[in-house]
C-alpha cells in the first residue's frame, strides 16, 4: 500500500506544486493552471447529486439509517473498472466544496489524469445529512470518530453510483477508490489506513492534524495585534468572561448570556467558548 501510495504522489509532484499548502487556489495557481491544462480551473463541471442510506450506528445496525447526502461528477471517468476520487470537506456543509471536483483542487485533477470520477460526500450531521432534525444531547452520541470512520468505508464498498449503469455501481469491490482529505478529513485520510484499511487503494492526507491539544494560544495573535484601543477591551471583556465562568452564580452566568443573546445556551462553557 505505501509504495503504491509514493509512487503516485511523486508522480503527481509536478502538479501539486502548482498548489498552495492546504490546497486552496489563488491567482497564481489560477495563472499557472490555465496556461498548463487544456481545460481552464474556471471551465464548468458537470455535478449531479444523490444519497446513499447510511447506518445511524454501526455498531447498532438496528437503529435505523439516515440519507447521506453526496455530490458527484463523472466528466473525467473513463468507464467501468475506473478510479474513484472521494472528498469530504469534513466539518463543514458540502455544499460549499462542489469545486473540488474541477481543476482548482488536487481532487479534480487526480480525475483529470486518472480517468477517474469525483464524489464528495457530506459528514454526518452536518448539511443535509443529520440522522435527526433536532440536535440533542441524546441524539448527537452517534457523532462518534468511529461511525465518521465506518460511513466512509461502508459508502466506498456499498454506493451504488448513478452514472455507473451496470458497472458493479462502481464501488469500491469493482473500481480502485482513492480517499483524498485535508486538515480534519486529512486525519480522516490517515485513521482509516489505520483503522479500516483495504477498501481504499491509495490514502491521500493533506494537512492533517497529528496532535489533539487545547491551543487557547489561537486567538492571542488577535489580541496582540489589533489596535490597542481595541485590544484593551477585549482583554477586559475576556478577563470577565472567564471570571464570572470561574467565580460567578449561575444568575450571574445566565444575566451574561444574556447581553449576548445566548441565554438558551445550557452550558456555560459552551457560551464562553
Amino acid at each position: 500500500m505505501f509504495p503504491l501510495l509514493l509512487t503516485i504522489a511523486l508522480s503527481f509532484l509536478p502538479l501539486t506544486n502548482a498548489y498552495s499548502p492546504r490546497d486552496a487556489p489563488n491567482a497564481l495557481n489560477r495563472a499557472q493552471s490555465t496556461q498548463t491544462q487544456p481545460n481552464t480551473p474556471t471551465a464548468p463541471i458537470t455535478l449531479a447529486n444523490a444519497t446513499f442510506t447510511q447506518l445511524i450506528d454501526h455498531k447498532n445496525p438496528s437503529l435505523g439509517t439516515f440519507e447521506q447526502f453526496y455530490y458527484y461528477s463523472a466528466q473525467y471517468w473513463a468507464g467501468p473498472g475506473s478510479p474513484i476520487v472521494l472528498f469530504t470537506p469534513g466539518e463543514v456543509n458540502v455544499s460549499c466544496c462542489t469545486d473540488y471536483a474541477t481543476l482548482n483542487y488536487t481532487s479534480g485533477v487526480l480525475a483529470q489524469k486518472l480517468g477517474a470520477a469525483v464524489v464528495i460526500v457530506e459528514h454526518r450531521y452536518l448539511g443535509l445529512s443529520s440522522p435527526f432534525a433536532h440536535l440533542s444531547t441524546d441524539n448527537l452520541r452517534f457523532l462518534t470518530l468511529e461511525n465518521a470512520i465506518r460511513d466512509f468505508v461502508r459508502f466506498a464498498r456499498e454506493v451504488r453510483l448513478p452514472f455507473a449503469g451496470t458497472a458493479g455501481g462502481a464501488n469500491a469491490t469493482t473500481a480502485p477508490w482513492i480517499f483524498f482529505g485535508q486538515s480534519y478529513s486529512g486525519a480522516l485520510a490517515a485513521w482509516i489506513e489505520h483503522i479500516a484499511g483495504g477498501t481504499f487503494w491509495v490514502y491521500w492526507s493533506s494537512s492533517g492534524p497529528v496532535n489533539a491539544m487545547e491551543f487557547w494560544q489561537y486567538f492571542v495573535p488577535i489580541q496582540r495585534y489589533m489596535p490597542k484601543n481595541c485590544s484593551a477591551d477585549l482583554t477586559r471583556v475576556v478577563d470577565h468572561v472567564d471570571h464570572v465562568g470561574l467565580n460567578g452564580t449561575v444568575e450571574e452566568q445566565k444575566a451574561l448570556q444574556k447581553m449576548f443573546g445566548l441565554e438558551e445556551i445550557v452550558h456555560y462553557d459552551d457560551f464562553a467558548a
